[in-house]
């Protein structure tokens, strides 16, 4: 700050100002660069972690920093001048060609080194996410934001313009009958994939108060109400082909003759949505005669809704084990308004909690963060920490679903074709961002919202997005965006709104 050389108060006070405006510069800048400098990238988690009263270390990753001096890229690491330096030699030249009065000038900016392009892309990346310290509290500063009931803590603020695209892309693909509807697709559509749709649809009502997001939530409500058998249940209706992830005709057939009970559980966690958002009561009867019906198949023994083994298409589910989840999603939800319903969600808790800790590397990406997600919400913090993060730990370092080509991407795995990672697909890389996003907000740190692996898969959900809505997958091939399925919508969404 020194030296000074102003006596006037005004001068002295403006001079103090730009000291700090560009001190504050700097910090993010550092903290955005954190991969390219000779930085500590987890500081405020090793800050949490250590002792306060001893001397601080450095941890084996800045040792090992200085002793490598390269990044994981093979880029040479920097101190923050030499770095500033290295960008400095970007610059715009002017070329003329000709002479007197035949000049032509030439505008011709400097060819970007790989190490600027991933200094920019850093920044860029930052700046899109910011900060964990800046995030906005509330929805004052968004002019959409006209909320019907509760805050928007979780949401993520500089994204919510692209949530509310996508709500609009959703609304505008529910065809007559309640169904999303459009032409090209991962896999096929169903039944089961409707309550990620109302579940964000109510959240953008919840959020903005428009009533379009409303009127769109009763009309996939209603189709429910219509479809629903006498005995309380739904039939899964899987859709035609898509596009990567196919089926038979049996398969096909037999999704819609047979119950899938799993959807009664997914169906009240969206009505549960609806009648906190609402006060709407409307549906009530239809979920509490579903979940009556559900009732059925809970066993005491195995502490799990057992299904129907003739099921032919649960043979499509890569966990099927998983799906209890979907109960947990919706009776922990519902249980407000049906109290008897708490032993069964208690019982059924630890049903995942041991599902969770079971899983292994190679089990599918959205089950894990499902599981670890309900499990975040009603364990202690002990448990969060000690148990739940390293196995998230291992999700986010994916070696088994990490994409090798593309950045920030994860594959998926189906029923079908088992693991796939050739392609970037929404459903593993938007699980992990999830799951990264959860854990900060439930553990109240930025642990992962600072993390390199959070920034790239941020960065690639946010490559995905077009003037309307998400593309579900991207193929290591030719890198070309496809697919416009409602999980390629709903899950960025989640993410965005903190849903789950």
């Amino acid at each position: 700050m020194r030296p000074i050389h102003h006596r006037l108060e005004q001068r002295v006070k403006a001079h103090i100002f730009v000291c700090l405006l560009a001190y504050y510069v700097q910090w993010h800048l550092k903290r955005a660069w954190s991969r390219l400098l000779f930085a500590d990238e987890h500081l405020d988690q090793h800050r949490a972690d250590r002792d306060p009263v001893a001397s601080a270390k450095p941890t084996a990753d800045v040792q090992a920093k200085k002793i490598e001096r390269r990044t994981e890229d093979g880029n040479e690491l920097q101190s923050f001048r030499t770095l500033l330096n290295e960008l400095a030699t970007q610059c715009q030249n002017t070329c003329e060609f000709g002479e007197g009065t035949t000049v032509t000038p030439i505008v011709k900016l400097a060819e970007p080194t790989p190490f600027q392009t991933e200094a920019v892309r850093l920044l860029e990346s930052y700046c899109r996410m910011g900060s964990s310290y800046d995030l906005p509290k509330t929805g004052a500063t968004h002019p959409r934001v006209q909320l019907v009931t509760g805050g928007v803590s979780d949401v993520d603020m500089s994204r919510l313009n692209d949530a509310l695209d996508t709500c609009d892309f959703l609304l505008q693909h529910i065809a007559s009958d309640g169904r999303y509807d459009v032409e090209e697709l991962w896999g096929p559509e169903s039944d089961l994939y409707m309550y990620g749709t109302i579940s964000v649809l109510v959240e953008a009502y919840r959020i903005t108060g428009e009533q379009k997001y409303f009127e769109g939530t009763r009309k996939c409500l209603d189709h429910f109400k219509a479809s629903q058998l006498p005995s309380g249940g739904w039939t899964l209706k899987l859709a035609g082909n898509g596009r990567e992830f196919k089926m038979s005709e049996d398969e096909r057939r037999h999704s819609f003759e047979c119950e899938s009970i799993p959807i009664t559980g997914a169906i009240a966690f969206a009505v549960g949505k609806y009648r906190q958002a609402t006060g709407d009561d409307r549906y009530d009867d239809m979920i509490n005669s579903a979940i009556d019906h559900a009732l059925e198949y809970w066993s005491e023994e195995s502490e799990s809704f057992v299904e129907d083994s003739q099921e032919h298409y649960t043979g499509l589910r890569s966990v099927s084990a998983g799906y209890q989840a979907h109960f947990l999603l919706g009776f922990h939800t519902w249980q407000d308004y049906r109290p008897e319903l708490r032993p069964t969600v208690t019982r059924l808790t630890e049903t995942i909690r041991r599902n969770f800790e079971s899983f292994d590397e190679s089990t599918m990406l959205f089950m894990r963060v499902l599981h670890a997600v309900l499990l975040m919400r009603s364990s202690p913090k002990e448990y969060v920490v000690n148990v739940i993060k390293p196995r998230l730990d291992e999700i986010v370092q994916s070696r088994v679903f990490k994409c090798d080509k593309i950045r920030g991407g994860y594959g998926h795995r189906d029923g079908s074709r088992g693991i796939v990672k050739t392609e970037a697909n929404c459903r593993g890389t938007t699980s992990v961002a999830i799951a990264m996003k959860r854990y900060d907000l439930t553990t109240k740190t930025s642990t992962y919202r600072e993390s390199r692996e959070y920034h790239d898969a941020a960065a690639w959900i946010d490559s995905m997005k077009d003037e309307h809505g998400y593309f579900e997958y991207q193929q290591e091939s030719d890198m070309k965006p496809l697919g416009k399925g409602s999980p390629g919508q709903f899950l960025p969404c989640w993410w965005i709104f903190g849903t789950l």
